[in-house]
């Protein structure tokens, strides 16, 4: 009894190494992407220190980088797209604009969801802007992109069933 016991538990330990080493080797190139995202801001921006690295994958992909600069205390967005040589890096104060939070407040004040998904902020035509996507009563996904600056809608939402 205590063999098959022991050959459960060598069974169970062998494959969640297994699965652990899958996820490492499938999250790899996004930790990769982030780390480029890192040492670009540090090269070309002048970076004291860095808060977060975020992924957008709207019609253009970006990094988007929160940090503090050394020459200034306060925390600035720095949009970096994956293809520079086609859009421009953008830098924007966060106090520029909506944070996370006061976009969903307006968000569930001025929308009718079923559940929201997710709010990640990027670029929708070179304009930084909130992505939000939710499900809507009808179980479809809406994808609803508001401007970063001022809250308003920059395009009709997407919805997909």
């Amino acid at each position: 009894m205590y063999k098959w016991l022991w050959v459960v538990v060598a069974v169970i330990i062998f494959l969640g190494c297994g699965l652990g080493f899958l996820y490492h080797a499938a999250m790899s190139p996004k930790r990769a992407d982030a780390d480029h995202a890192k040492q670009y801001a540090r090269e070309h921006y002048n970076v004291k220190r860095i808060v977060s690295v975020s992924d957008f994958h709207g019609k253009t992909s970006y990094h988007v980088v929160k940090a503090y600069l050394n020459s200034k205390k306060k925390p600035v967005y720095i949009f970096i797209p994956d293809d520079k040589k086609k859009n421009n890096v953008t830098l924007v104060p966060v106090e520029d604009g909506y944070t996370k939070d006061e976009i969903l407040k307006a968000f569930r004040t001025h929308v009718r969801y079923k559940q929201i998904i997710s709010a990640s902020l990027g670029m929708v035509s070179n304009t930084p802007a909130w992505e939000i996507v939710y499900k809507d009563d009808e179980n479809h996904f809406v994808f609803s992109y508001y401007n970063f600056n001022n809250g308003d809608s920059l395009s009709d939402p997407i919805a997909i069933e």
